[in-house]
């Protein structure tokens, strides 16, 4: 079966769409404005759980090429959920309907230096939409073949998502924020000819600004989210890197508990640190994100942690409370 790749003028066309450059200052680092990021393939890794009357759900995990300030490799893993709200439009035939949340995690390794990142949803709206599809013996529009198999499709094609990143570089240590654009299109079939595959990634930034950010400072919290996370942390590098952390995820079954902090870094409301982790007596990398915006803290602090083995929560506490001492 012919598998169709991105090619440079979609790339090109992406990347015109959704980034404008932005000026940096020349004692800082880059920001990730002209940052695109290309995986497809093998590389991309879509699942969808479709529903037809409610809420459809797409998971992914992507890995590929860098191209801008950070030339390099990245990695990605998101969640998106897609509503029952219709945009008007339609891909293959299929209704395209609004992207209800969206929520993702990035690593970028460069020369340069490393950014981790993450991204939601703006607000909900026509500019994020997506469709989820399982479907046999269809026939798409203007053509005469009978397909089966599955296609997911999300795109965020005029900066309908945030972004917060942490860049590390010789020159010190920065918090990128800004928008970004992205999408993503898988189509697998299991039957049929006459209608290429699809398996892309895109993905564009545009920084709004950058700051130099503390590595001093401590961090403390424990709580629950709403999937039925429950987690404790401390963390701080006054007097050396130190910290612990227990997350129990029992909707998936896992146990992550911090073995050790080697990066810390913090601002007025958030903090954001990093290390080992054992992850259901595997041994990986981990990175934590906890934000304080009220306190007590449930209903708006928020905690997230990724790890390398591809596991991550994320969420507002539902109860508990977060503090970013400064």
């Amino acid at each position: 079966m012919a598998r169709r790749r991105a090619s440079v003028a979609a790339i090109v066309g992406f990347v015109v769409s959704v980034w404008m450059p932005a000026t940096v200052a020349a004692d800082t680092a880059p920001s990730l404005s002209g940052e695109f990021l290309v995986g497809e393939g093998e590389n991309l890794d879509v699942t969808g759980s479709c529903s037809q009357t409610g809420t459809s759900t797409i998971t992914y995990s992507v890995s590929g090429v860098a191209v801008g300030p950070y030339t390099g490799s990245f990695t990605e893993i998101g969640t998106v959920t897609i509503g029952q709200t219709p945009t008007g439009n339609f891909s293959l035939g299929f209704p395209i309907k609004q992207v209800t949340t969206l929520e993702a995690f990035f690593t970028i390794d460069s020369t340069v230096g490393q950014v981790t990142g993450s991204k939601r949803l703006i607000e909900q709206s026509n500019v994020v939409h997506g469709l989820c599809e399982d479907f046999t013996n269809y026939t798409p529009p203007g053509t005469s073949s009978l397909i089966s198999g599955t296609y997911q499709r999300v795109c965020a094609c005029a900066y309908g998502l945030s972004y917060e990143a942490l860049i590390e570089t010789g020159a010190g240590t920065f918090q990128d924020s800004g928008n970004s654009g992205l999408l993503i299109e898988e189509l697998q079939l299991t039957a049929g000819t006459g209608v290429a595959e699809a398996d892309v990634f895109n993905e564009a930034f545009s920084s709004t600004g950058i700051v130099a950010v503390s590595t001093v400072g401590k961090a403390t919290g424990g709580g629950q989210l709403n999937s039925g996370v429950a987690f404790g942390f401390e963390a701080k590098s006054n007097g050396g890197m130190q910290g612990r952390c227990s997350v129990i995820d029992q909707a998936l079954d896992v146990h992550a508990k911090c073995l050790t902090v080697t990066s810390y870094v913090q601002t007025a409301t958030k903090a954001i640190f990093k290390g080992e982790a054992d992850v259901n007596g595997v041994r990986t990398g981990y990175r934590i994100v906890v934000e304080d915006n009220a306190d007590p803290g449930a209903g708006a602090d928020r905690f997230t942690m990724t790890t390398d083995l591809g596991y991550g929560a994320s969420g507002l506490l539902t109860a508990g409370n977060v503090q970013v001492h400064t």
